[in-house]
């Protein structure tokens, strides 16, 4: 006698059975689609024999429905009408970062960045990863790079990379991979399931507001006199202090705008650009010590001008070469260097006086005021980059609020009166 539970339970594993047969039936001009175990879909078409071995030669795309898998197929099938089609299992990791490169960041990204992403790319990521094939790189394999790279990945043989800069292979690696992911050309992005190595933050360095001054008064009669004025006044970054023209500078009403930056290519050609982020473009306030100086750099750069005459090349650049071109952000920081050194002053980079002007704003203004001036995107990146500096401010807040307590043994009543 058959059971009503034995009916029912035969309908469900033929309902279980056609759901199956259903996702692994080929639809007109589909090509096959199933199901994996991880619940992912894949589709694979056929590209007839290999004509050495005999071997059938077929192409797999992957995708997280059976709809978004349907229409890669359908992209596939047409690439392979028209001849463009690429497959995964021959592509090494490198040549697919070239492509990444060349077709989705190159146009979408300033010329710096994109050159950055590719000398990090040549010089790190290729050399221990772009051999591996495409479909074949784990997240094992990545997890290894990043370990390798925070112990020992300087190229001098001088220790490990900043946690900073391994973020930053991380974020490209990503980037590519994902990419990879939505042409259905891996299965899964393999990086998500890293996880980047830790290490201490970089305390920021500042110089202490008396060493200012003093290195202040030693670089009088220097011809970049004004240029640490200004920058003293204002924190800029080095790339848009030697940006700045004086059609961005009012000395009457005290303005500086800051609307580019001044970067090099990999080729060694200087070209102007528009600052980092949007928040960069800001208009600052100058004091009347740093008008002072600029008027007096004027008059200098006048003269500088009338010297050379015909041979001055004239970018109307507030700081410049003496006869007139832009100065190389590398040479700049040379010139620093070598500034301190004859000075006798202890080494910092250019960049400690931008958070030298940080900490002496800190706690004198809102935390708004710092993060416009110095032009962050976000209040967030203020915060976190000078985190040490705004704990000193609240610690010192703290011990003016300890004036209000009572000082001394407290004295015991009788009764609590709550």
């Amino acid at each position: 006698m058959v059971k009503a539970s034995d009916v029912k339970s035969s309908q469900g594993e033929d309902k279980k059975e056609k759901k199956k047969k259903k996702e692994r039936k080929r639809g007109q001009g589909e090509g096959t689609i199933t199901k994996r175990p991880d619940g992912t879909y894949m589709a694979q078409i056929s590209l007839g024999r290999d004509l050495n071995t005999g071997n059938r030669k077929r192409i797999t795309v992957y995708g997280k429905d059976h709809e978004e898998t349907k229409n890669k197929l359908i992209k596939l099938l047409a690439d392979h009408q028209a001849g463009t089609l690429i497959v995964p299992r021959k592509i090494t990791f490198s040549q697919w970062l070239d492509k990444y490169l060349e077709n989705y960041i190159k146009d979408n990204v300033k010329l710096s960045t994109y050159e950055n992403y590719k000398r990090n790319i040549d010089l790190h990521i290729k050399p221990a990863l772009g051999a591996i094939l495409l479909t074949k790189l784990t997240t094992e394999n990545l997890q290894l790079f990043y370990n390798e790279k925070r112990k020992n990945g300087r190229k001098d043989g001088a220790g490990g990379l900043s946690i900073r800069t391994i973020t930053f292979f991380h974020a490209v690696i990503h980037g590519a991979l994902e990419q990879a992911y939505r042409e259905g050309l891996v299965p899964k992005n393999v990086s998500e399931a890293t996880r980047l190595p830790k290490g201490t933050k970089k305390k920021v360095v500042a110089i202490p507001p008396k060493e200012v001054t003093k290195l202040l008064t030693a670089l009088q009669g220097n011809r970049l006199y004004a240029l640490y004025v200004l920058e003293i006044g204002t924190g800029m970054r080095r790339g848009e202090i030697i940006a700045l023209d004086w059609d961005n500078v009012d000395l009457k009403t005290g303005i500086v705008r800051i609307t580019r930056t001044l970067m090099r290519t990999s080729r060694g050609e200087l070209y102007f650009t528009e600052p980092k982020t949007d928040s960069s473009k800001r208009t600052l306030a100058i004091s009347k010590s740093v008008v002072k100086a600029l008027e007096s750099h004027l008059v200098r750069q006048k003269a500088e001008k009338m010297e050379l005459g015909d041979r001055y090349v004239d970018h109307n650049l507030v700081f410049c070469k003496p006869n007139g071109e832009p100065i190389f952000p590398n040479t700049f920081t040379m010139m620093h260097s070598y500034t301190l050194k004859r000075l006798k002053f202890k080494h910092v980079s250019f960049h400690a006086l931008r958070h030298s002007v940080a900490s002496a704003l800190i706690g004198k203004v809102d935390p708004k005021v710092v993060q416009g001036t110095l032009g962050h995107d976000d209040i967030k990146t203020t915060m976190n980059i000078y985190a040490d500096m705004f704990e000193d401010v609240q610690r010192d807040a703290a011990n003016k609020l300890d004036e209000l307590i009572p000082q001394g043994k407290p004295k015991r009543t009788k009764r609590a009166s709550f």
